[in-house]
């Protein structure tokens, strides 16, 4: 199997509704990268798997993209328009990119989606300048004057920073650091999936402080250890 017919087979295994939104999302998110500084762009683009590695356009989707796939049907879950977590969505999408790159980095991983990583190709300093371009353009899409989207941009950073923290974990865990497994799995996979499904369309009386999320994912995180309740 090609890398592209393994990238297809891939996306074509997503559940339905991880793909209702994708065109949506994928506009938005092309958008985004474009505003990027110009000499990142190629490299995300390629991360994306909108392009091969000489920057000639490939005809697929690129994966499944499931934390925003996740974000807009939770809102209108609850009550408001998928629209309304669009620039959250992206923007957690933005997040989870800048931390494969480095996390490639970090790895020494020169395959991922069967394709040379970004550090492999770009080199170390340009991947690392390309991971941080991601994590800037995600705060900033939730930031700007006219589209200001503070509540879903303090929950994205504290997902951020929980996931950080579990990339620390993982770290630990390779060295015999002895954090536990389930904990690192929680911050560094779940904190992203739990904020997908939580930035914007619940009322904001019921929304939870993007502190007390962090607890939750840690608790929930306690409660499967062995032992533990």
């Amino acid at each position: 199997m090609s890398p592209g017919q393994a990238r297809a087979a891939h996306t074509a295994a997503a559940p339905e509704p991880l793909l209702r939104h994708r065109e949506t999302i994928d506009a938005r998110l092309r958008a985004e990268v474009g505003r990027l500084p110009q000499s990142c762009v190629p490299a995300v683009a390629y991360h994306l798997c909108w392009c091969d590695i000489e920057g000639n356009e490939l005809q697929t989707n690129g994966g499944k993209r499931v934390r925003p796939a996740i974000a807009l049907p939770a809102c209108e879950a609850a009550g408001s328009p998928a629209a309304a977590a669009l620039p959250g969505a992206v923007a957690l999408e933005l997040v989870d990119d800048f931390s494969l790159v480095h996390d490639d980095i970090m790895d020494g991983d020169v395959l991922r989606r069967h394709r040379t990583t970004v550090w492999a190709k770009w080199g170390v300093a340009h991947a690392f300048i390309v991971g941080d371009a991601l994590l800037a353009h995600a705060q900033r899409t939730q930031l700007e004057p006219g589209r200001p989207h503070t509540q879903a941009a303090a929950e994205s950073a504290a997902a951020t920073a929980l996931m950080i923290e579990g990339q620390l974990e993982d770290s630990s865990l390779g060295s015999g650091g002895g954090q536990s497994t389930v904990t690192m799995e929680a911050h560094k996979t779940g904190a992203l999936f739990a904020c997908a499904g939580a930035l914007e369309g619940a009322p904001r009386r019921r929304r939870r402080r993007p502190g007390r999320r962090a607890a939750d994912v840690r608790a929930g995180a306690r409660a499967l250890l062995p032992g533990r309740g």
